[in-house]
């Protein structure tokens, strides 16, 4: 993948599908609570598995204006923090930050990026600017953000 720019949520999910399939080391994620990305399907579930089995240096970071939503129907990837916690770290924007439109999956091979949360305009590229633009905003906004509300059990 280059470059390619959508304008529907149909694309938008498969373009999302098709980076979590292809990733083989990273995973960071941006977005408002997932609820429109697909993310709670086994497919894609399936896929971050994948990633995160695959090496001991992969990892998963989730970054969220909420989590209520993916602590509600996402159970296939809440079993996948229990059981890959070490590679798998979920956090949420900070008060400062909540205003950040912008949402995005970002690899290690490629980047789909929704320009704005009410529109599901944007772009999928594995473009090296583009990538390290999103990672640069994404490393910025992790430093900054908290703990979610919820979490993982600690089985004591």
């Amino acid at each position: 993948m280059s470059e390619l720019v959508f304008q529907d949520l149909d694309t938008y999910r498969s373009q999302l599908a098709q980076a979590l399939a292809e990733a083989s080391r990273s995973l960071d994620w941006l977005d408002g609570d997932l609820a429109e990305t697909g993310a709670q399907d086994a497919a894609n579930a399936a896929s971050v598995r994948t990633l995160l089995a695959s090496s001991n240096l992969a990892r998963v970071r989730l970054l969220l204006h909420s989590d209520a939503w993916f602590w509600r129907f996402c159970p296939r990837l809440i079993e996948l923090q229990n059981i890959y916690g070490h590679a798998f770290e979920i956090r949420l924007l900070s008060e400062a930050d909540a205003d950040t439109a912008e949402r995005f999956l970002l690899t290690d091979k490629s980047v789909v990026r929704r320009f704005h949360p009410d529109a599901a305009r944007g772009e999928a590229s594995s473009v090296g600017r583009t990538m390290a633009v999103c990672r640069q905003q994404f490393d910025l906004l992790w430093l900054r953000a908290e703990p979610p509300s919820e979490g993982r059990r600690l089985f004591i």
